[in-house]
């Protein structure tokens, strides 16, 4: 028995193993640009995520000084208007406080916007006063050195609390970059004896 193939066996069997070899380079060029594709995707996402993450823990803002303004009717026994007293951090961008969002947690919540926002739904109002600005053109928050302050008014809202002696409450300010400032109040044991329209530190 003849066991040695002759030429034209040789050929069909090199041009099939060929095509076997094409179609697998073909497969791995294709396999290589979904794994570059899927990789590029991926580190962009991931820098985005992290641009995110560091834009949400630096543009915060710090809260220097946080007050009450006991009612101004003569029984004087709650808190109607709070103060907060508020600097950019360390390291932070441009802050616009007209699109901060504050939610006072007493018990029940409320949410404030700035004044000047177009508000809708169940939400109050609270202002800004420059104290100690570089410009004070507009409600931006662009120095390290800027100083606002933010008046809550409580009683602006039917639903909202008003602070009541040895009452706590918490403020969350929300930023527009989504970083959040959590304070905590605490409304002084005796208001009775204080007067109407008096700053208290809460």
């Amino acid at each position: 028995m003849n066991l040695i193939p002759d030429e034209d066996d040789r050929g069909q069997v090199g041009i099939g193993t060929l095509i076997v070899f094409i179609a697998m380079v073909l497969v791995a060029a294709i396999a290589a640009g979904v794994l570059i594709n899927t990789a590029g995707f991926l580190q962009d996402q991931a820098q985005n995520t992290g641009e995110e993450s560091t834009a949400q823990v630096a543009n915060n803002i710090q809260v220097q000084t946080q007050n009450g303004i006991v009612n101004s009717v003569p029984t004087g026994d709650n808190i109607t208007h709070i103060e907060v007293g508020v600097q950019p951090a360390a390291g932070a961008e441009a802050i616009n406080l007209e699109d901060l969002t504050i939610q006072y947690t007493n018990q029940n919540s409320t949410n404030f916007n700035h004044q000047e926002s177009d508000n809708e739904g169940d939400v109050g109002n609270f202002t800004t006063t420059p104290v100690s600005v570089q410009d004070s053109s507009d409600n931006v928050m662009s120095q390290s050195g800027d100083f606002y302050m933010i008046n809550i008014n409580l009683s602006d809202h039917n639903t909202t609390k008003l602070l009541e002696p040895s009452e706590e409450a918490e403020l969350t300010i929300t930023t527009p970059q989504g970083s959040q400032t959590v304070v905590s109040l605490r409304a002084p044991d005796s208001l009775a004896t204080a007067e109407p329209g008096q700053t208290v530190e809460l």
